[in-house]
């Protein structure tokens, strides 16, 4: 069986819109001193893996930063750890 998928000029519009706007999002926090930690993850449709490997990514990058810091910005561990922490994904 043969699926053909058409990319049409409105839905690659939209999807390059999106990259644009999200990395533009991160570049004005980041501005603003926030301290933006970005997890790459694999696209799937196993939306319960995709979720626990951005959850362990994630986790994994949090601790180490609680364990040194981030020496290069000025932040201590204990700096790190008295941060407020928000997450941003999608729906």
């Amino acid at each position: 069986m043969f699926i053909d998928i058409r990319l049409d000029s409105h839905w690659c519009a939209w999807l390059i819109a999106r990259l644009v706007a999200r990395s533009y999002l991160l570049e004005l926090l980041a501005r603003e001193g926030f301290l933006v930690v970005c997890v790459p993850y694999n696209v799937t449709f196993d939306h319960e893996a995709a979720a626990r490997e951005v959850f362990q990514r994630f986790h994994a990058c949090y601790d180490a930063l609680l364990a040194s810091g981030l020496p290069e910005a000025g932040l201590s561990a204990q700096d790190i750890a008295e941060l407020p922490l928000y997450s941003v994904g999608h729906r």
